[in-house]
């Protein structure tokens, strides 16, 4: 070997191979592509050979009791390929299990076993090994592949450059060296960035613990990638993937997409197999910076759905459970038990109580559980206890294992940047390397600009730019009663709360007043076993939210974002628990709401219209002054009247009803309009109708105004009159009433002489489909009516069937005229075919 010409490159020098080959000259095949997984404990298979243990309890109850609610392995792990043939076990899936059997008939979740060297599993002395088709050596095989015919087919030969690259900065500095030199010196520094990265920036990330500073090249240290990390401990970041991806914008400030598909961020669930799509339309730059504002999931035991119900599988089952997989693995890979592994890594057995004191005073109920199915803890899987350990980072046992393989991993690679014996880099350019971050290689390699990324990729810190506007978490149900609910997106934004479907539109936003005071009842803790706990929040003059969070894990953390939310507006949030049934009983939901909006005014039009066959239930007398007290909205006033909540009559007569509140309007102040309407004299009315004309309260309305209202009017009773026509018809009334032509304002005396021509005995008032609004508030009986039952919905039933079927068919009219065309156009078309076909 001679000099170095820079960048990590000698003239003369030996290359390193794709397969990992030749890294170890006395073991040369020590982590190469298809060597066997190390193993550094004795193997557990049932018959000591290659059999899984059948008795264990079932991977999908573990994962539903326990979990509810990845670049570098890639680069050095690849043992989950299917072996030849094939060997499907069945993972017994639970009876009525919410996502595989919903319907309760029974099914079984198929897991393959992996891919073994047939030299193995021979024996007692031979058990079954698997093998690693990657190379275990941290080299990049992840970007070049494990064998060259791939390489060749990335590279353009040119220039030592690959088919997309762009950096010339080694060709500049070397322009005598060939295509090949210039590649391979590329390679060994983006080796060297990789190791660098991955080794001093994301372990210790990821362990919450600094690593051990390189000391010399061991060739005796064996580098294979160990059972228990690849079939266990590397498992533990599954419950740190949020089950979503935020997309960032690439432009001068912080603007996220919030159409994504459907959904507001990049759901992982949707997106298993169109990864090259989503690339081309929304850039990787707009990945990235989404992926640096977006924090993770916390480090704890629960794994979202998109992994524990929905990670992609094979064609005859194309969802599986990401966590079955993982402890069916273990026992595939013939893992040891939990107590068996930790004493290979010097660690003291540990009882049920102790793996997790802190988790186990929390959640004793599931300790007891697993401890049924598994009769005793000397049985429990690796992977189950290692993630009970999980606490802010992995527990003992993982943190062992992934520090211990990391480690072998570099002290035993003969290419390892900081081995100085390799003659690859100099002091210079190895102190050079360790300066290199993740943000540079971003920087160098995207049009991002600097500003908009945080020094440190690895974590968000307060002060960072641009940070998240909601946490993506698992999706939630909204209760709506007592046997339906739907899954929603819950989003927290300053001062707003917005719900909507997992893919669609927003069903609902609760946006917060300054200085508001926000009520949430939620469910005891471990309220439930089947479900997570429920939330009510209630906020003035809107119907109660009801959310049904996925695992007891979310309450605090949903309570958090909801007080985070209302820090800016100087907010409060006052949590009270509650038993499940108290909770659900007293939530005023929208569908609840709207029964009673229905009940009231279907009782009301009855009285006023002397229609008894639209009255539907008897109620209590002792509600009345319940029912007169509730408040409805300018919207619920709007549905109420069959009209749109923008229609001016409809803001003309909220605003001349409401007395105290100008958002709310109560059923007494609303009856006290309609019995002016019903009852009072014509002057009573005249003056209702200019105090709605006069919208500013000068005492005066403009004829703009006044035509604008009537025409309002026409819309209420369904009246279809052009404008011109119309305002013929006003100004001929007005001239007859001796209204000045030229006057731009009619006064209160205009109204009187308009009023005045009227027929006394002609009612005056507002005609709703035909039936004018009269109630007298003076009989027991029409205030009683408006009461509403507290019988359970269930209870209710039609007093007169035929009343009920004309009621149905008056609400639903619309619907019915255009079903029944629908099915007219099918008809006929059907029977023009069946002529044509049997003439």
């Amino acid at each position: 070997m001679v000099g170095v010409n820079g960048y990590g490159a000698l003239r003369t020098q030996e290359f390193q191979r794709y397969d990992g080959w030749y890294n170890n000259l006395a073991n040369r095949d020590w982590g190469s592509a298809g060597s066997r997984l190390h193993r550094d404990s004795p193997s557990n298979y049932e018959d000591g050979v290659y059999m899984m243990n059948l008795s264990l309890p079932s991977a999908r109850v573990l994962s539903e009791l326990v979990f509810k609610g990845q670049v570098v392995a890639y680069e050095i792990v690849g043992s989950t390929q299917t072996s030849c043939p094939l060997e499907i076990m069945k993972i017994p899936v639970p009876p009525g299990d919410p996502v595989y059997d919903i319907d309760g008939t029974g099914t079984e979740i198929p897991f393959t076993r992996a891919k073994y060297d047939k030299e193995s599993g021979q024996g007692f002395n031979s058990p079954r090994e698997q093998v690693n088709e990657r190379t275990a050596w941290i080299d990049g095989s992840f970007v070049y592949s494990v064998m060259e015919a791939w390489v060749a087919t990335m590279r353009s030969f040119q220039n030592g450059t690959l088919r997309e690259g762009t950096q010339k900065r080694i060709q500049k500095q070397n322009p005598t060296w060939t295509d090949e030199e210039l590649f391979q010196a590329a390679r060994r520094w983006l080796i060297a960035t990789l190791q660098k990265i991955i080794f001093y920036d994301f372990l210790p990330a990821l362990i919450n613990e600094d690593v051990k500073p390189y000391t010399k090249y061991m060739p005796h240290v064996p580098p294979g990638i160990s059972h228990a990390f690849a079939a266990a401990a590397f498992r533990f970041p599954h419950s740190i993937v949020p089950p979503a991806m935020i997309l960032r914008k690439n432009v001068d400030g912080c603007e996220f997409r919030d159409e994504v598909g459907g959904f507001p961020a990049l759901r992982l669930c949707q997106n298993w197999w169109n990864a090259q799509d989503i690339v081309q339309e929304y850039t990787v730059d707009e990945i990235i910076l989404g992926m640096a504002s977006q924090v993770s999931e916390a480090d704890d035991i629960v794994v979202v759905e998109d992994l524990r119900d929905f990670i992609f599988g094979p064609m005859h089952f194309t969802r599986l459970d990401v966590v079955a997989s993982s402890i069916m693995r273990g026992r595939d890979n013939g893992l040891p038990s939990y107590n068996a592994l930790r004493k290979t890594y010097n660690l003291p057995a540990k009882e049920w109580e102790t793996i997790n004191p802190k988790l186990y005073q929390t959640n004793k109920t599931m300790f007891d559980k697993l401890a049924k199915l598994y009769g005793s803890i000397d049985y429990l899987d690796a992977y189950v206890g290692g993630m009970l350990e999980v606490d802010n980072g992995p527990g003992d046992l993982f943190k062992a294992i992934i520090k211990d393989q990391f480690e072998r991993l570099r002290d035993s690679d003969r290419f390892w940047f900081e081995n100085k014996q390799n003659g690859l880099f100099t002091d210079e350019e190895i102190k050079q390397i360790h300066k290199i971050t993740l943000r540079d290689i971003i920087r160098d390699t995207t049009a991002i600009s600097d500003q908009w990324l945080q020094k440190d990729v690895f974590f968000f810190k307060d002060g960072d730019p641009c940070p998240q506007p909601f946490q993506v978490n698992v999706t939630a149900f909204e209760w709506l009663q007592e046997c339906y609910v739907r899954q929603v997106i819950v989003e927290f934004s300053p001062g707003t709360l917005t719900v909507r479907k997992p893919r669609g539109p927003i069903l609902r936003k609760m946006i917060f007043p300054e200085s508001a005071h926000i009520t949430v009842y939620h469910s005891e803790p471990n309220a439930s076993t089947v479900h997570g706990p429920y939330c009510l929040i209630k906020l003035k003059k809107t119907y109660d939210l009801v959310l049904r969070l996925p695992s007891d894990k979310h309450l605090p953390e949903f309570l958090a974002a909801l007080t985070l939310s209302l820090k800016k507006l100087d907010g409060q949030v006052t949590s009270i628990p509650l038993e499940n049934a108290a909770l659900l009983d007293q939530a005023e939901t929208k569908d609840r709401r709207q029964q009673r909006l229905d009940h009231f005014f279907r009782e009301a039009y009855a009285r006023a219209f002397n229609q008894p066959r639209l009255s539907d239930t008897e109620a209590k007398e002792d509600d009345t002054d319940d029912i007169l007290h509730q408040t409805i909205t300018r919207y619920e006033l709007a549905q109420a009247m069959g009209m749109r909540e923008t229609d001016i009559f409809v803001q003309r007569m909220f605003a001349v009803t409401t007395h105290s509140d100008g958002d709310v309007i109560t059923f007494a102040e609303f009856l006290e309009v309609l019995r002016k309407f019903s009852e009072g004299s014509v002057k009573d009315k005249y003056k209702l109708l200019f105090a709605m004309c006069d919208v500013n309260g000068t005492g005066r309305v403009r004829r703009s105004e006044f035509a604008e209202f009537v025409r309002s009017l026409n819309a209420v009773v369904g009246v279809s009159i052009t404008e011109s026509s119309q305002n013929h018809v006003i100004e001929n009334i007005l001239c007859r009433s001796g209204i000045n032509p030229g006057s731009e304002y009619l006064t209160a005396a205009d109204f009187e002489a308009i009023f005045a021509q009227i027929d006394g005995r002609r009612p005056i008032g507002v005609d709703f489909r035909g039936a004018k609004i009269k109630v007298n508030l003076q009989e027991t009986a029409s205030l009683s009516s408006f009461a509403v039952s507290t019988l359970s919905e269930h209870q209710c039933l039609p007093r007169n069937v035929l009343g009920s079927i004309a009621a149905f068919i008056e609400t639903y009219r619309q619907h019915i005229a255009i079903l029944f065309i629908f099915c007219c156009i099918n008809m006929i078309v059907f029977l023009e075919r069946f002529w044509r076909e049997f003439p």
